[in-house]
């Protein structure tokens, strides 16, 4: 039961004529019931039912009155906010008083110690019944209002600031809670010995844990300010607070509207100047606070203001007024003109372009009057097409090396975000160790060109920031906020069968003279779909990494939609393409043939930019979407899975330096002082740490960061759950698993099948920068399982065991848990190769450390040897427990996450796992035992590479299984002219700041 507080009888001014009625009832849009229910006007000094004098409004805000002074008190009144329980919450001056300490009117005044409260206020009747209709809920018209929310956590809250827009939402029926400001509602700060401090761990304030409830759903309604100062303010502790709600298990929603240059701010300005429709809107439009969040984030991709700010004109109507040198960045979505910008900027110019797209470079090379590099000839510094002299040519970063000679006045750097992460992060720009050679080309460049051109329509401060160092100027930055793609999206809610099902519908009432266009970030998924739409008889195009080279898919994605009416007469009713296509290519004629663009992402591959990038190649704001997107990606950074640069870099250097140490005595003294010499905040560092830790962001929450991307680009974007039969839903995803399997094996057989190639014919096709035909993909493919497994005939069965290069991985790692100086060479070759590049770097010598340290690597030996067949508690649980201790070192070392939470069995599984090592479960024995015939099949394969290259085991007492039979934590090492052993090392490397490893290995 609540307290009810008995404020004294006061013969207060009457409420019906006061200077507050017209600014609360007409001005704040609160009804007259409630106002007269929750606010009480008093003046300075008055008298109580006895005839004394009383001092309401200091009485109220627990002020001291002086009753005599120098000068006489002006007449001031007062409207008093009462809460339900009687006691004031917050007080309105008539005659508003100056903030000493800022200078500043106080528009509101708060009882001294009241801390910080909510505004629970009285809810006559009347306003009782306004909330029974509009939230369909049965509260009582007596007794306490805020017991009975607080009882029912199903019932929507509104979180405002100030008590008259809170009262102004009660008045149009909505539960609404007022604050006094939006820092109110967590408490940062406590009191200790007089002491104000900073809590460790900030909370809500009391009022407001009373409603978080699990699963309530709250709506924060703060006011929407034009200053950029103070939204930057809001939107941080808007975070702050919908997170805080979040960790109660509430569903936290932010309502935004526009603010119409002040005259619409708070929530009551909005309904007066807006209408009551217009805050209900706003209402209904709110948007989860999780992808507000993430909106904010990409709202600041860019900190700086413009240079020139163009509104909703297009780049290409600027053009001509550009700057001719210097850095030039163009900031803008899909639709915005950049291409025509720089096709102007480059008239009567040299110029090159740099790109990590072919199809993108070709586009470049026709479309500006140039050429794309492998097209064309170069003779000495002449550029030639056709055997014509042209001006200027797009080259992709891993040919960048090839047009040394050319030089050129202007540098493009058109998809900047995807240039700067190929070039840092591809392993395709390392091909043979060549990453260094590439990053000192591209700075050359970018110092030795007349004028830089960046664009992308998710250009970001530290990209720009970037080649303004390498540069050493400051670039000129042009913002378009045109929005020219706004299509309606629909994010399928629901399993993916269920997506799949809803598709095969949408083909059964297809038009004869449309087709669907599908995108997936899995090349798995792509060529199952053609595999199931097929068995469905709807034929498919399928454009992959397998069949881009190919003259028709190639054909389709340079002719930009023309080609579409073609296809139709052919009969094909679809287009599906895997993650190569995301970029690089448009379908802009003919969008009216295209019935829907469907996209179906699992986050295992690109990042959600990408895939909203991928959305875009479709043209047309005609053209429906429907998406279907995993919750959380599974593409992490192999780097670190941090979600900040500071703590990003950190982890980084921890495992690096922990690789170069553990091989420190195999690096000659070169690659020493380059190694001890890496600055861990130099340019490269830190923008690939920003790139990687956007991906990381985007992957665990991808499909919020997904809507928010589109959201924040104009799209009309719904949620949308199929209508679609269980039977119809289960059809489908046995369809799917057939397919995939079907897939699977017909590519094993093809691959088996495949025209066998030498040495020097394999090495052509890998150096070629062109796309390889499918022929081409599949001898290329055999030849290189049939050297890694050493076989001289590869059979489908093969093909099939390699899963994708997974088994190849596990050979890898055994063979480095099993051969000390083979993890240790690859780690120490990584690091001769790349001494400066940190993120090439092998960590095998480093993973084989880990895993002795917890007892993994003894247990793997005792395996392989057939000394251990059965995992009982003896074996499992001191290795689980050591794992446990040092959770984060192994989510730095490996990216395991939450090991510390798993069973023993559940994590010797996991790190067994990286070895290959299966194990089954004996469900009637509680048991688990060594997959005994996987285990041969690996140890196969371990034999014949043996066989084939045995060098690898010159130093290895047990050539039979390269296992040295030396104690590896006994081997002697010298590092700095000091003789060390590997458990002294222990203490020195790996780990955070907090908990290192340096127990002693635990024995299987």
């Amino acid at each position: 039961m609540s307290l009810t507080i008995t404020p004294p009888v006061l013969t207060a001014v009457s409420t019906k004529h006061t200077p507050f009625d017209r600014e609360f009832i007409q001005g704040s849009a609160i009804h007259p019931s409630l106002y007269a229910a929750t606010v009480q006007v008093v003046g300075d000094l008055e008298q109580d039912a006895g005839g004394d004098a009383a001092t309401p409004i200091h009485d109220a805000l627990n002020w001291r009155y002086v009753r005599f002074g120098h000068k006489v008190n002006t007449t001031l009144l007062a409207a008093l906010f009462l809460n339900e329980d009687g006691s004031y919450w917050q007080a309105k001056l008539s005659e508003p008083k100056q903030d000493r300490k800022t200078g500043k009117t106080r528009k509101y005044e708060t009882p001294v110690g009241n801390g910080a409260r909510a505004y629970l206020p009285s809810v006559p009747p009347e306003i009782r019944q306004k909330v029974n209709q509009r939230q369909q809920i049965e509260c009582p018209t007596e007794g306490s209002f805020w017991d009975f929310i607080a009882q029912h956590p199903e019932i929507p809250i509104v979180l405002t600031e100030g008590g008259k827009k809170s009262l102004a939402a009660l008045s149009q029926g909505f539960v609404a809670i007022a604050l006094y400001g939006i820092n109110a509602g967590v408490n940062k700060y406590e009191t200790i010995g007089g002491e104000r401090i900073r809590r460790l761990q900030p909370e809500l304030i009391p009022d407001l844990q009373r409603f978080a409830g699990t699963g309530r759903p709250f709506t924060l309604a703060f006011d929407q300010d034009t200053k950029p100062k103070t939204r930057h303010k809001v939107a941080s502790a808007l975070a702050d607070l919908s997170w805080h709600l979040e960790q109660q298990g509430c569903t936290v929603r932010i309502a935004t509207w526009e603010g119409q240059s002040g005259q619409c701010k708070g929530l009551d300005d909005l309904i007066v100047n807006a209408g009551a429709e217009a805050w209900q809107n706003a209402y209904q439009q709110a948007i989860p606070a999780r992808e507000w969040r993430i909106m904010q984030q990409l709202a600041a991709q860019i900190k700086r203001q413009p240079d020139l700010a163009i509104g909703t004109q297009e780049f290409s109507e600027v053009a001509p007024n550009l700057p001719k040198a210097g850095i030039l960045a163009l900031y803008g979505g899909k639709g915005t003109g950049k291409s025509e910008a720089i096709k102007q900027i480059l008239t009567g110019q040299s110029w090159l372009s740099v790109t990590p797209l072919v199809s993108l470079g070709r586009d470049q090379g026709e479309a500006w009057g140039g050429v794309f590099i492998n097209d064309g000839d170069i003779i000495g510094s002449q550029l030639l097409k056709d055997g014509q002299p042209v001006h200027g040519a797009s080259v992709c970063i891993p040919s960048l090396t090839k047009v040394n000679r050319i030089e050129a006045d202007v540098l493009v750097l058109d998809e900047l975000t995807a240039t700067l992460e190929f070039l840092l992060g591809s392993k395709l720009a390392n091909k043979n160790g060549l990453r260094p050679v590439l990053l000192d080309e591209f700075i050359r460049r970018v110092q030795r060109s007349e004028q830089v051109i960046l664009a992308d329509a998710d250009l970001t401060e530290e990209a720009i920031a970037y080649i303004e160092a390498i540069r050493s100027e400051r670039a000129y930055l042009v913002r378009s906020d045109r929005q020219a793609l706004t299509y309606p999206t629909w994010i399928l809610e629901g399993t993916q069968p269920q997506a799949i099902a809803a598709l095969t519908e949408r083909f059964q009432t297809l038009p004869t003279q449309q087709l669907i266009y599908l995108n997936c970030d899995s090349k798995t998924l792509a060529d199952s779909l053609a595999k199931l739409l097929q068995a469905q008889g709807i034929p498919s195009l399928l454009i992959t990494s397998d069949t881009s080279g190919c003259a028709m898919e190639a054909e389709f994605l340079a002719s930009q939609g023309r080609m579409l009416p073609t296809l139709i007469r052919q009969g094909i009713r679809a287009i599906i393409t895997s993650p190569t296509v995301t970029q690089g290519f448009n379908i802009k004629a003919h969008t009216e043939l295209i019935d829907s663009v469907w996209g179906f992402y699992k986050g295992g591959s690109i990042t959600a930019h990408a895939m909203a990038q991928a959305l875009d190649r479709v043209r047309s704001n005609d053209v429906p979407r429907f998406v279907h997107v995993a919750k959380k990606g599974s593409a992490y950074s192999k780097l670190s899975k941090a979600q900040a640069i500071a703590p990003f870099l950190k982890e980084f250097q921890q495992i690096s330096t922990a690789a170069a140490r553990l091989v420190r005595h195999q690096l000659n003294p070169m690659t020493l002082n380059t190694v001890d010499g890496l600055d861990w905040q130099s340019q490269n560092l830190k923008l690939l740490a920003s790139l990687e830790v956007r991906r990381n962001r985007g992957m665990v929450a991808l499909r919020d960061t997904l809507v928010a991307l589109l959201r924040q680009e104009g799209k009309q974007v719904q949620s949308l759950q199929p209508t679609v039969p269980t039977a119809a839903t289960k059809a489908a995803s046995r369809e799917l698993k057939a397919a995939q399997q079907q897939v699977t094996q017909a590519h094993a057989q093809a691959v088996a099948q495949a025209t066998p190639i030498d040495d020097t014919e394999a090495k052509r096709l890998s150096d070629q920068t062109t796309p390889l035909t499918p022929e081409q993909i599949l001898s290329l493919t055999q030849w290189q399982l049939a050297r890694f497994y050493r076989l001289d005939n590869l059979t489908a069965n093969d093909v099939l065991f390699d899963k994708k290069g997974v088994t190849q991985h596990h050979i890898h790692n055994l063979e480095a848990a099993l051969s000390q100086a083979k993890a240790e060479e690859r780690t120490a070759h990584s690091i001769h190769q790349n001494p400066d590049t940190p993120q090439d770097w092998d960590k095998s010598a480093v993973h084989r450390w880990m895993m002795e340290q917890c007892g993994i690597l003894p247990l793997v030996v005792n395996i392989v040897r057939q000394e251990v067949t059965q995992f009982t508690p003896e074996i499992t649980a001191p290795i689980a427990q050591f794992v446990r201790n040092h959770a984060t070192e192994f989510r730095i070392g490996f990216g395991y996450a939450k090991l510390d939470k798993m069973s023993d069995q559940q994590i010797v599984g996991i790190l067994l796992g990286h070895y290959g090592i299966r194990s089954k479960r004996h469900r009637r024995r509680n048991a688990y035992s060594v997959d005994q015939a996987h285990l041969e099949a690996l140890l196969n394969v371990l034999k014949r590479r043996q066989q084939a290259d045995p060098q690898g085991a010159k130093k290895e007492s047990n050539p039979e299984v390269w296992i040295s039979l030396e104690s590896p934590m006994e081997e002697e090492r010298e590092e700095d002219g000091q003789k060390l052993k590997t458990s002294d090392l222990s203490k020195r490397i790996i780990g955070s700041d907090q908990a290192r490893i340096t127990e002693a290995p635990v024995s299987a």
